[in-house]
Protein backbone atom coordinates (compact mmCIF):
# COMPACT_ATOMS: atom_id res chain seq x y z
CA UNK A 1 0.00 0.00 0.00
CA UNK A 2 1.53 3.32 -1.02
CA UNK A 3 1.87 6.23 1.37
CA UNK A 4 -0.54 9.00 0.48
CA UNK A 5 0.85 12.51 0.74
CA UNK A 6 -0.41 16.05 0.28
CA UNK A 7 1.70 19.19 0.14
CA UNK A 8 0.88 22.88 0.32
CA UNK A 9 2.18 25.27 -2.34
CA UNK A 10 0.74 28.62 -1.23
CA UNK A 11 -1.36 29.52 1.81
CA UNK A 12 -4.34 30.20 -0.44
CA UNK A 13 -4.24 26.89 -2.28
CA UNK A 14 -5.07 23.33 -1.33
CA UNK A 15 -3.40 20.43 -3.12
CA UNK A 16 -5.12 17.06 -3.24
CA UNK A 17 -3.15 13.90 -3.90
CA UNK A 18 -4.80 10.50 -4.34
CA UNK A 19 -2.84 7.35 -3.56
CA UNK A 20 -2.74 5.04 -6.57
CA UNK A 21 -4.08 2.06 -4.61
CA UNK A 22 -5.84 3.92 -1.82
CA UNK A 23 -8.56 6.37 -2.89
CA UNK A 24 -8.70 8.04 0.52
CA UNK A 25 -8.33 11.80 0.27
CA UNK A 26 -5.48 13.76 1.91
CA UNK A 27 -5.72 17.52 2.40
CA UNK A 28 -3.03 19.98 3.52
CA UNK A 29 -2.80 23.76 3.99
CA UNK A 30 0.08 25.82 5.32
CA UNK A 31 -1.28 26.28 8.85
CA UNK A 32 -1.85 22.60 9.68
CA UNK A 33 0.42 19.97 11.20
CA UNK A 34 3.15 18.82 8.80
CA UNK A 35 1.93 15.26 9.37
CA UNK A 36 -1.69 14.40 10.17
CA UNK A 37 -3.31 11.00 10.27
CA UNK A 38 -6.59 11.21 8.38
CA UNK A 39 -7.56 7.53 8.45
CA UNK A 40 -6.06 4.20 9.54
CA UNK A 41 -4.20 3.80 6.24
CA UNK A 42 -3.75 7.37 5.08
CA UNK A 43 -1.19 9.95 6.14
CA UNK A 44 -0.18 13.37 4.86
CA UNK A 45 3.18 15.05 4.98
CA UNK A 46 4.85 18.29 3.91
CA UNK A 47 8.62 17.97 3.65
CA UNK A 48 8.71 19.94 0.39
CA UNK A 49 6.42 20.97 -2.50
CA UNK A 50 5.73 18.02 -4.75
CA UNK A 51 3.29 17.72 -7.59
CA UNK A 52 2.33 14.76 -9.75
CA UNK A 53 -0.22 13.69 -12.32
CA UNK A 54 -2.51 12.38 -9.60
CA UNK A 55 -2.78 15.81 -7.94
CA UNK A 56 -5.58 18.35 -8.30
CA UNK A 57 -5.03 22.04 -7.50
CA UNK A 58 -8.21 23.61 -6.09
CA UNK A 59 -8.88 27.18 -7.16
CA UNK A 60 -9.68 30.07 -4.80
CA UNK A 61 -13.44 29.86 -5.29
CA UNK A 62 -13.57 26.54 -3.46
CA UNK A 63 -10.99 27.42 -0.81
CA UNK A 64 -13.38 28.62 1.91
CA UNK A 65 -15.58 25.54 1.73
CA UNK A 66 -12.61 23.17 1.65
CA UNK A 67 -10.90 24.85 4.61
CA UNK A 68 -14.09 24.75 6.67
CA UNK A 69 -14.54 21.02 6.06
CA UNK A 70 -10.87 20.38 6.72
CA UNK A 71 -10.84 22.22 10.02
CA UNK A 72 -13.90 20.31 11.21
CA UNK A 73 -12.13 17.02 10.41
CA UNK A 74 -8.92 18.07 12.14
CA UNK A 75 -10.78 19.24 15.23
CA UNK A 76 -12.05 15.70 15.67
CA UNK A 77 -8.52 14.25 15.37
CA UNK A 78 -6.41 16.72 17.38
CA UNK A 79 -7.03 18.81 20.50
CA UNK A 80 -7.23 22.57 20.22
CA UNK A 81 -3.85 24.21 19.75
CA UNK A 82 -2.10 21.03 18.57
CA UNK A 83 -0.98 22.56 15.29
CA UNK A 84 2.41 23.11 13.70
CA UNK A 85 4.17 26.16 15.06
CA UNK A 86 2.74 26.10 18.60
CA UNK A 87 5.78 25.42 20.84
CA UNK A 88 3.70 24.96 23.98
CA UNK A 89 1.53 22.08 22.78
CA UNK A 90 2.44 18.43 22.42
CA UNK A 91 1.82 17.17 18.89
CA UNK A 92 0.76 13.54 18.57
CA UNK A 93 2.25 12.35 15.28
CA UNK A 94 1.47 8.80 14.17
CA UNK A 95 2.79 6.40 11.59
CA UNK A 96 1.72 2.83 10.81
CA UNK A 97 3.68 -0.09 9.41
CA UNK A 98 3.10 -0.94 5.73
CA UNK A 99 0.58 -3.64 6.64
CA UNK A 100 -1.07 -1.53 9.39
CA UNK A 101 -0.02 -4.04 12.05
CA UNK A 102 1.95 -1.63 14.21
CA UNK A 103 1.33 2.03 14.97
CA UNK A 104 3.91 4.33 16.55
CA UNK A 105 2.87 7.63 18.13
CA UNK A 106 5.21 10.50 19.01
CA UNK A 107 4.42 13.47 21.23
CA UNK A 108 5.89 16.10 23.53
CA UNK A 109 4.53 16.56 27.03
CA UNK A 110 3.93 19.90 28.75
CA UNK A 111 7.65 20.17 29.62
CA UNK A 112 8.76 19.45 26.06
CA UNK A 113 9.94 15.92 26.88
CA UNK A 114 9.76 13.54 23.86
CA UNK A 115 7.67 10.38 24.26
CA UNK A 116 6.63 7.53 22.00
CA UNK A 117 4.11 4.69 22.17
CA UNK A 118 3.72 1.47 20.19
CA UNK A 119 0.44 -0.32 19.46
CA UNK A 120 -0.06 -3.68 17.76
CA UNK A 121 -3.40 -4.39 16.08
CA UNK A 122 -5.03 -1.70 18.24
CA UNK A 123 -3.56 -2.92 21.55
CA UNK A 124 -0.75 -1.07 23.32
CA UNK A 125 2.47 -3.06 23.73
CA UNK A 126 4.74 -0.17 24.80
CA UNK A 127 3.12 2.63 26.77
CA UNK A 128 4.20 6.27 26.54
CA UNK A 129 7.97 6.15 27.11
CA UNK A 130 10.54 8.92 27.45
CA UNK A 131 13.30 9.75 24.99
CA UNK A 132 16.33 12.01 25.26
CA UNK A 133 20.04 12.41 25.97
CA UNK A 134 22.01 14.02 28.80
CA UNK A 135 25.11 16.01 27.84
CA UNK A 136 27.97 17.19 30.05
CA UNK A 137 28.32 20.98 29.96
CA UNK A 138 25.95 21.36 27.04
CA UNK A 139 22.33 22.20 26.28
CA UNK A 140 19.60 19.84 27.39
CA UNK A 141 18.57 17.21 24.87
CA UNK A 142 15.94 15.71 27.15
CA UNK A 143 13.32 18.44 27.67
CA UNK A 144 12.22 21.89 26.58
CA UNK A 145 11.76 20.79 22.98
CA UNK A 146 9.37 22.13 20.41
CA UNK A 147 8.43 20.29 17.23
CA UNK A 148 9.66 22.18 14.18
CA UNK A 149 8.46 19.69 11.58
CA UNK A 150 7.89 16.02 10.88
CA UNK A 151 8.23 13.89 7.78
CA UNK A 152 6.93 10.46 6.79
CA UNK A 153 8.27 8.37 3.95
CA UNK A 154 7.87 4.77 2.82
CA UNK A 155 10.76 2.59 1.78
CA UNK A 156 10.50 -0.78 0.01
CA UNK A 157 13.50 -2.64 -1.37
CA UNK A 158 15.03 -6.08 -1.58
CA UNK A 159 18.78 -6.26 -1.15
CA UNK A 160 21.25 -9.11 -1.48
CA UNK A 161 23.72 -9.90 1.27
CA UNK A 162 27.05 -11.53 0.59
CA UNK A 163 26.80 -14.12 3.36
CA UNK A 164 24.11 -15.22 5.82
CA UNK A 165 21.02 -17.34 6.35
CA UNK A 166 19.06 -15.58 3.61
CA UNK A 167 20.41 -14.37 0.30
CA UNK A 168 17.75 -11.70 -0.22
CA UNK A 169 16.39 -9.37 2.48
CA UNK A 170 13.07 -7.57 2.04
CA UNK A 171 13.35 -4.15 3.69
CA UNK A 172 9.91 -2.53 3.86
CA UNK A 173 9.03 0.13 6.42
CA UNK A 174 7.47 3.52 6.99
CA UNK A 175 9.74 6.11 8.53
CA UNK A 176 8.80 9.05 10.73
CA UNK A 177 11.44 11.75 11.25
CA UNK A 178 10.74 14.44 13.86
CA UNK A 179 12.83 17.61 13.92
CA UNK A 180 13.13 19.14 17.38
CA UNK A 181 14.58 22.39 18.74
CA UNK A 182 15.41 22.90 22.41
CA UNK A 183 13.45 26.02 23.40
CA UNK A 184 16.14 27.27 25.79
CA UNK A 185 16.16 30.83 27.14
CA UNK A 186 18.85 33.02 28.65
CA UNK A 187 18.67 34.64 32.08
CA UNK A 188 16.86 37.70 30.69
CA UNK A 189 14.11 35.57 29.22
CA UNK A 190 15.24 35.86 25.59
CA UNK A 191 15.52 32.79 23.44
CA UNK A 192 18.99 31.41 22.83
CA UNK A 193 20.42 32.59 19.51
CA UNK A 194 21.94 29.13 18.95
CA UNK A 195 19.40 26.63 20.29
CA UNK A 196 20.21 22.94 20.19
CA UNK A 197 18.62 20.74 17.53
CA UNK A 198 17.94 17.02 17.69
CA UNK A 199 16.08 14.73 15.33
CA UNK A 200 14.59 11.32 16.08
CA UNK A 201 14.04 8.81 13.29
CA UNK A 202 11.50 6.01 13.75
CA UNK A 203 11.10 3.08 11.37
CA UNK A 204 7.96 0.99 11.67
CA UNK A 205 7.86 -2.52 10.22
CA UNK A 206 5.19 -5.19 10.23
CA UNK A 207 7.48 -7.17 12.56
CA UNK A 208 8.64 -4.39 14.88
CA UNK A 209 10.07 -0.91 15.24
CA UNK A 210 13.43 0.82 15.47
CA UNK A 211 14.50 4.38 16.31
CA UNK A 212 17.67 6.41 16.71
CA UNK A 213 18.76 9.91 17.69
CA UNK A 214 20.32 12.19 15.08
CA UNK A 215 22.41 15.19 16.16
CA UNK A 216 22.86 17.50 13.15
CA UNK A 217 25.84 19.77 12.63
CA UNK A 218 25.31 22.93 14.72
CA UNK A 219 27.35 25.60 16.55
CA UNK A 220 25.95 24.70 19.99
CA UNK A 221 27.15 21.08 19.83
CA UNK A 222 30.55 20.93 18.16
CA UNK A 223 31.68 18.56 20.94
CA UNK A 224 29.42 15.92 22.47
CA UNK A 225 29.99 14.26 25.84
CA UNK A 226 27.01 12.01 26.52
CA UNK A 227 26.51 11.19 30.19
CA UNK A 228 23.22 9.30 29.92
CA UNK A 229 20.52 8.17 27.54
CA UNK A 230 16.94 8.47 28.75
CA UNK A 231 15.40 5.99 26.30
CA UNK A 232 12.61 4.08 28.07
CA UNK A 233 10.46 1.06 27.33
CA UNK A 234 7.34 1.14 29.51
CA UNK A 235 5.75 -2.31 29.33
CA UNK A 236 2.12 -3.22 29.95
CA UNK A 237 2.66 -5.94 32.55
CA UNK A 238 5.02 -8.26 34.38
CA UNK A 239 5.94 -10.24 31.28
CA UNK A 240 7.86 -13.49 31.21
CA UNK A 241 11.46 -12.57 30.32
CA UNK A 242 14.58 -14.35 29.04
CA UNK A 243 17.85 -12.51 29.66
CA UNK A 244 21.46 -12.47 30.87
CA UNK A 245 22.39 -10.25 33.83
CA UNK A 246 24.75 -7.33 33.19
CA UNK A 247 27.48 -5.77 35.35
CA UNK A 248 28.24 -9.01 37.22
CA UNK A 249 31.47 -9.08 39.21
CA UNK A 250 33.53 -11.80 37.53
CA UNK A 251 32.62 -12.09 33.85
CA UNK A 252 30.51 -10.71 31.00
CA UNK A 253 28.36 -13.70 29.97
CA UNK A 254 26.25 -16.01 32.11
CA UNK A 255 23.58 -18.64 31.58
CA UNK A 256 20.30 -17.02 30.64
CA UNK A 257 17.48 -16.60 33.15
CA UNK A 258 13.75 -17.20 32.65
CA UNK A 259 11.82 -15.10 35.18
CA UNK A 260 9.07 -12.48 35.39
CA UNK A 261 10.31 -9.02 34.37
CA UNK A 262 9.93 -7.81 37.97
CA UNK A 263 12.82 -10.08 39.02
CA UNK A 264 15.28 -8.62 36.52
CA UNK A 265 17.75 -5.87 37.42
CA UNK A 266 20.10 -4.70 34.65
CA UNK A 267 20.37 -7.05 31.68
CA UNK A 268 22.15 -7.44 28.38
CA UNK A 269 20.35 -7.29 25.07
CA UNK A 270 18.74 -9.07 23.40
CA UNK A 271 16.07 -9.19 26.08
CA UNK A 272 13.11 -11.31 25.01
CA UNK A 273 9.64 -11.29 26.58
CA UNK A 274 6.30 -12.99 26.23
CA UNK A 275 3.12 -11.21 27.31
CA UNK A 276 0.08 -12.88 28.86
CA UNK A 277 -1.64 -12.46 25.47
CA UNK A 278 1.06 -14.44 23.66
CA UNK A 279 2.88 -11.47 22.12
CA UNK A 280 6.66 -11.76 21.89
CA UNK A 281 8.95 -8.74 22.18
CA UNK A 282 12.72 -8.71 21.73
CA UNK A 283 14.75 -5.60 22.63
CA UNK A 284 18.16 -5.04 21.08
CA UNK A 285 20.31 -2.52 19.21
CA UNK A 286 21.72 -2.29 15.67
CA UNK A 287 24.41 -0.35 13.79
CA UNK A 288 26.55 0.01 16.92
CA UNK A 289 29.30 2.28 15.55
CA UNK A 290 31.40 4.74 17.63
CA UNK A 291 28.98 4.39 20.53
CA UNK A 292 28.90 2.38 23.73
CA UNK A 293 26.91 -0.79 24.33
CA UNK A 294 23.37 -0.49 25.68
CA UNK A 295 22.12 -2.59 28.56
CA UNK A 296 18.59 -2.31 29.96
CA UNK A 297 17.96 -1.37 33.57
CA UNK A 298 14.64 -1.97 35.28
CA UNK A 299 13.85 1.39 36.94
CA UNK A 300 10.19 0.69 37.71
CA UNK A 301 7.94 -2.32 38.08
CA UNK A 302 7.43 -2.57 34.33
CA UNK A 303 9.82 0.15 33.11
CA UNK A 304 13.14 -0.41 31.36
CA UNK A 305 15.69 2.35 30.71
CA UNK A 306 18.78 2.39 28.51
CA UNK A 307 21.90 1.95 30.66
CA UNK A 308 25.01 2.76 28.64
CA UNK A 309 28.30 1.11 29.60
CA UNK A 310 30.65 3.89 30.77
CA UNK A 311 34.29 4.81 30.40
CA UNK A 312 36.33 4.71 33.63
CA UNK A 313 35.51 8.39 34.31
CA UNK A 314 31.74 7.87 33.98
CA UNK A 315 31.40 9.34 30.49
CA UNK A 316 29.26 7.18 28.21
CA UNK A 317 30.09 8.53 24.75
CA UNK A 318 32.57 11.08 23.37
CA UNK A 319 31.73 12.35 19.93
CA UNK A 320 31.03 15.45 17.86
CA UNK A 321 28.18 16.66 15.69
CA UNK A 322 26.98 15.52 13.27
CA UNK A 323 26.39 12.06 14.72
CA UNK A 324 23.83 9.29 14.88
CA UNK A 325 23.26 6.80 17.67
CA UNK A 326 22.71 3.08 17.14
CA UNK A 327 19.18 1.92 16.43
CA UNK A 328 17.11 0.87 19.43
CA UNK A 329 15.05 -2.04 18.12
CA UNK A 330 11.94 -3.88 19.30
CA UNK A 331 10.88 -6.93 17.32
CA UNK A 332 7.27 -7.95 17.85
CA UNK A 333 5.35 -11.10 16.90
CA UNK A 334 2.54 -13.31 18.13
CA UNK A 335 2.46 -17.03 18.93
CA UNK A 336 2.02 -17.95 15.28
CA UNK A 337 5.52 -16.84 14.33
CA UNK A 338 8.00 -16.16 17.12
CA UNK A 339 10.84 -17.98 15.39
CA UNK A 340 11.25 -16.28 12.01
CA UNK A 341 10.53 -12.76 13.23
CA UNK A 342 13.55 -12.47 15.51
CA UNK A 343 15.82 -11.28 12.75
CA UNK A 344 14.49 -9.48 9.65
CA UNK A 345 14.11 -5.80 10.54
CA UNK A 346 16.87 -5.74 13.16
CA UNK A 347 19.21 -7.40 10.67
CA UNK A 348 18.28 -4.81 8.04
CA UNK A 349 18.85 -1.90 10.42
CA UNK A 350 22.31 -3.22 11.23
CA UNK A 351 23.48 -4.29 7.78
CA UNK A 352 21.13 -2.92 5.11
CA UNK A 353 22.08 -0.35 2.46
CA UNK A 354 20.25 2.40 4.38
CA UNK A 355 21.31 1.32 7.89
CA UNK A 356 23.58 4.33 8.31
Amino acid sequence: MSLSRAFFYRPSFVFLNFSVDNPLLSIMTSHLNPVIRISPNCFISSPRPSFGLTGILINRTLLSLMCACMLLCCAAVYPAGAFHGDPDTALPVRVESPGSIHRLSFELDEKGVPHYQVDRSGETVIRLSKLGLELAGGPSLSEGFRLDSARIREHDETWEQVWGEKQFIHNHYRELSVFLTADSRSGNGNRDENPAHMNIVFRVYDDGIGFRYVIPDQPALDTLVIMDEYTEFVLTGDHRAWYIDAYRWNRFEYLFKDTPLSEADTVHTPLTMQTADGIYLSFHEAALVDYTTMTLERVGEHVLKANLMPWSDGVRVRSSAPMVTPWRTVQIADERGPGPFFRPHGHTLAHGPDSG
